[in-house]
């Protein structure tokens, strides 16, 4: 993936439908963190330009912790992960009307 200042700068000229990112962590409040500051500036200019924000997370990201904030849960549309959230991030999916897909591969 590309990251920094160019390519912050280039996805600032776009406005999409979808945005599919990533995190290191999720705390239990909904937090999102990364271990990665370019990484998370790239992520944050796809989530400020775009519609929808589909978050891909598989279950070692629950209750983990990272240094950087990428942002909230309330700013994801859709949450794709391989096993059930806690139920302190479905709660958080419920009340913000965040879609979760659990999409196993056994």
């Amino acid at each position: 993936g590309i990251v920094g200042a160019a390519a912050i700068e280039m996805i600032e000229q776009y406005r999409v439908d979808y945005a599919i990112i990533s995190v290191g962590a999720i705390e239990n409040d909904g937090t999102l963190l990364d271990f990665y500051s370019d990484e998370v500036s790239t992520a944050q200019a796809m989530v400020r330009n775009a519609r929808k924000v589909l978050l891909a997370a598989d279950y070692t990201k629950f209750n983990r912790t990272a240094i950087i904030r990428q942002g909230d849960m309330s700013e994801v549309s859709a949450l794709f992960t391989d096993e059930t959230p806690p139920e302190s991030i479905r709660s958080i999916l419920t009340q913000n009307d965040i879609e979760l897909h659990v999409c196993r591969t056994k």
